[in-house]
């Protein structure tokens, strides 16, 4: 589950009490505010804490056999291999969060259901999507609108601006929470006839109306909708290095999601620094040497991909981990004139 305020911590407690769960993972990089205490199902001891671990501890406690694991992270930091589950549930408040959570579904070939509220009309929804070659994904339904109000999620200097809180009242929360948790009671029945699969369920509680729309496939959508299958590589990211990638018979590489930094510049006095790895696991810690502050990684210096010759003196042999690597990650690269992919199984942290 990716996101646990309003529509999520009203969720997971009807997870927890499901019979056909045994594993939980809970992502979300915030922490509980006072606020959060009249829409948010929290006690005043969870202000301040973060959200992931307040609901992880309270799944625990529903049952305790449940195998929970919290990941205090933004979404676009955890590395692909960590969200594999059976399904996937979206609880996001922002159009950037929920086209990655699409993503993330799709390439690893899991059922997505996607919630959300809008209290200007008492309105609560859901959409199911399910990876396949005739299913539409989130990106089917945008338009050129869409995306521009994605690229409104980032200031001039490259910053993420948080998204506006709905200020949804608990109540309709908990009534997308529970349109999810019915269709997921489904999906893990295997009852996928009566899933509302390519559908978006919306409840208008104001004047107790329901609507059903069919999610159509989009041709001319930007999306590629590729389900990737992914091969073990078994190795320690403080131990491998871009030449063991490499050795693969790769040309190139790429890891998904990420894209690789070389340069990078202080948005206050204009300071430049060369720092080369995975951009969005380096920036919290990319500072500069000038006055101290966060640098924002230069963007037309970035690769999505990378060949051996785009890689700095002496950090072939560093250890993936200095680089922004992590267990989990899936990387691309080419074998026998073919793309293929491999998911980084670090045997020290690795759970079958």
């Amino acid at each position: 589950m990716i996101g646990a305020g309003n529509i999520g911590s009203h969720l997971l407690p009807l997870v927890g009490r499901m019979p056909m769960v045994g594993r939980v993972t809970i992502v979300d990089h915030d922490s509980y505010e006072e606020k959060n205490l009249v829409s948010q199902s929290i006690t005043p001891s969870d202000v301040g804490q973060p959200k992931a671990a307040v609901q992880a501890r309270r799944l625990r406690d529903i049952d305790p056999r449940l195998r929970v694991t919290p990941i205090v992270e933004r979404i676009e930091n955890v590395p692909l291999g960590a969200f594999r589950a059976d399904v996937l549930l979206g609880c996001l408040d922002s159009r950037l969060s929920r086209r990655i959570a699409s993503g993330i579904a799709w390439r690893l070939g899991m059922p997505f259901i996607d919630a959300g509220v809008q209290p200007d009309g008492m309105l609560a929804r859901i959409q199911v999507y399910r990876p396949g070659s005739t299913g539409a994904c989130l990106e089917c339904m945008w338009d050129d609108q869409d995306y521009r109000a994605e690229q409104e999620s980032f200031a001039c200097d490259g910053a993420r601006i948080e998204a506006a809180p709905t200020n949804a009242p608990g109540c309709l929360g908990a009534l997308a929470a529970a349109l999810q948790a019915v269709e997921l009671e489904k999906i893990l029945a295997g009852d996928w006839a009566h899933v509302a699969t390519g559908c978006e369920v919306l409840i208008d509680a104001t004047s107790h109306r329901h609507f059903v729309t069919r999610l159509p496939r989009n041709p001319a959508c930007r999306f590629d909708h590729r389900t990737f299958v992914a091969r073990e590589f078994r190795g320690t990211p403080g131990v491998l290095t871009l030449t063991d990638l490499f050795a693969l018979g790769s040309g190139f590489l790429g890891v998904e999601g990420q894209q690789f930094a070389r340069q990078w510049a202080c948005p206050a006095c204009q300071t430049t620094r060369e720092v080369f790895g995975l951009r969005d696991r380096l920036a919290a810690s990319v500072t500069c040497p000038e006055c101290g502050r966060g640098m924002r990684a230069i963007g037309f210096l970035m690769l999505d991909r990378l060949s051996a010759a785009d890689v700095p003196d002496g950090l072939l042999s560093a250890p993936l981990s200095s680089l922004g690597f992590r267990g989990g990650d899936i990387f691309s690269g080419e074998v026998s004139g073919d793309e293929a992919h491999f998911e980084i199984i670090d045997p020290t942290v690795f759970e079958p």
